[in-house]
C-alpha cells in the first residue's frame, strides 16, 4: 500500500511539474541570416511554446525557443 502511494505522489509531481506555464523567447532569423527578431510567447507551456515558434517559422525563417 505504501509503495502504491509513493508511486501516485511521484506522478502527481512530474505532472505538475512538467505543465508549468512560463514566459519563453522565440528567436527568429531570415533564411540569409542577415535579420533577426525575438518574440516573448507569455504564459504557455515548453510543447505549446515550440509549436507557436515554429509557427513564426514559416513566415520568417528559422525559430527556435531560447
Amino acid at each position: 500500500m505504501k509503495n502504491v502511494l509513493i508511486i501516485l505522489a511521484l506522478f502527481f509531481a512530474l505532472g505538475s511539474i512538467s505543465s508549468c506555464k512560463k514566459d519563453w523567447t522565440c528567436q527568429c532569423s531570415t533564411s540569409t541570416g542577415s535579420d533577426s527578431v525575438a518574440f516573448t510567447l507569455t504564459e504557455l507551456r515548453a510543447n505549446d511554446a515550440k509549436v507557436k515558434c515554429r509557427d513564426y517559422g514559416d513566415f520568417i525563417g528559422q525559430c527556435a525557443i531560447k
